[in-house]
């Protein structure tokens, strides 16, 4: 480790942080606060910036160079990722009194170029404006959730900020379906020593039961959701999630199991799904789509929404117009407020489609086609059941983006489903 002089490089370096700060809406007057009491230093290849359970007296920026993350697992470090420019390292130990919770070493054949700020420094800027110390706080719980997806780190995450395994309570008393199709469908489809990944809702819920049926695979799990820290502020409140995140993972893994991910997003965002699905997985590999009943997304019609029900609304009105008239396609009825809603498909619309007024110009798109079909099946059967048309449809679209079905099953009482995709 060497100080850099201050000079037309540490000063671009200087700016570059400037930059980051901003990104995080911070007080500009803090910014340019910080800016002034950071010291440039530069780490050589293999040199260690911060040593897991050593006290520090530097809170550090990463502003160029690549550096590996290692947790004791054991007694022994173990890699749980890198991190590039620009970032912030140590500041969990600082807001949370403690030493420092991961060695940070310099990877690669180039030097680091890392500016510290000593712990009295920041704690001044913070004094002098408060309101900035909930967001720095947070940099680090994101960064951490967002590149240390890896199960067994984010496990010691959850332990070194006091939350407890308790936290999956409610939702393991909805997990029964789930538990029964990890067990008799997910499991069998996967070779041993699989690489798995968990896209969903909550804080890990599929890998928290893969490893309590089988903890030595603990090393071979990871996680990552669309909003995962509020999914671990607020356990009980669902959260929507989707691909958006695990984008980034340099991994290919052996399975994907995407809890509340295909029945959550819009039509055309599936398309998007899958296509991502298909990059993180390696040849031949599963992809294990759930939907469970503590998500159970309400058939809502009209244009206020974007979820497939009111794709399919849309498609029928400019499909044939006026077929539904002032109403929307998914009718709701209440007979007494004490009892469930009733819901039905839109009675003219069902007219019109049994006496054989409806056809689907040969202009349609094969997709729109589809749907179309799926939907005019239902109403001439007499059936209400848009989980059904939703189900059909999902794999219908998996095939379309190099998806095999092995495995499929839905439960309309419990509003379960699963399908089980091999990547092709």
């Amino acid at each position: 480790m060497r100080k850099l002089k201050d000079g037309p490089e540490t000063g671009e370096y200087r700016a570059t942080l400037i930059q980051f700060l901003n990104e995080y809406n911070l007080n500009g007057m803090a910014i340019l606060a910080m800016a002034r009491e950071v010291v440039p230093y530069s780490y050589a290849p293999g040199e260690f910036i911060l040593k897991q359970d050593e006290q520090s007296q530097f809170i550090c920026f990463l502003l160029s160079g690549k550096v590996r993350i290692l947790l004791k697992d054991k007694g022994r470090p173990k890699s749980v990722g890198t991190l590039e420019p620009v970032t912030m390292l140590g500041e969990i130990a600082y807001f949370n009194s403690t030493p420092a919770s991961a060695t940070v070493k310099v990877e690669g054949k180039t030097p680091a170029v890392v500016f510290r700020i000593s712990y009295s420094s920041f704690t001044m800027v913070l004094e002098r404006f408060p309101d900035v110390r909930a967001t720095l706080s947070r940099i680090g719980d994101m960064r951490v959730l967002k590149h240390f997806h890896g199960f067994i780190s984010y496990r010691k995450f959850m332990e070194m900020i006091g939350w407890r395994k308790d936290r999956f309570a409610v939702n393991r008393a909805f997990s029964q379906d789930l538990d029964f199709a990890l067990g008799r469908v997910f499991r069998p489809a996967i070779k041993k020593n699989a690489k798995i990944l968990e896209v969903g809702d909550g804080p890990g819920l599929v890998a928290e039961l893969l490893y309590d049926s089988e903890p030595k695979i603990l090393d071979n799990l990871s996680i990552q959701a669309t909003y995962l820290e509020e999914a671990i502020t607020n356990a009980l409140t669902p959260q929507p999630s989707d691909f958006s995140r695990a984008h980034g993972l340099e991994e290919r893994f052996d399975a994907i199991v995407a809890l509340q991910v295909f029945n959550v997003v819009s039509r055309h965002a599936v398309e998007e799904q899958f296509q991502i699905a298909h990059s993180l997985l390696k040849n031949g590999g599963v992809l294990f789509a759930v939907k469970l009943q503590l998500l159970d997304i309400r058939h809502d019609s009209g244009t206020s929404g974007s979820l497939i029900f009111n794709a399919l609304e849309e498609l029928v009105e400019y499909t044939w117009p006026g077929a539904i008239g002032t109403k929307n396609l998914i009718e709701t009825s209440f007979i007494d407020a004490d009892l469930d809603p009733i819901m039905e498909w839109n009675k003219a619309f069902c007219r019109k489609a049994v006496a054989g007024k409806l056809k689907i110009p040969k202009s349609s798109s094969h997709e729109d086609r589809v749907m179309l079909n799926l939907l005019l099946k239902q109403v001439d059967s007499g059936l209400f059941d848009p989980e059904d048309l939703h189900y059909q449809w999902l794999g219908w679209k998996a095939e379309q983006y190099g998806f095999k079905s092995e495995a499929s099953e839905k439960n309309t009482e419990t509003a379960f489903f699963y399908q089980l995709l091999r990547k092709s």
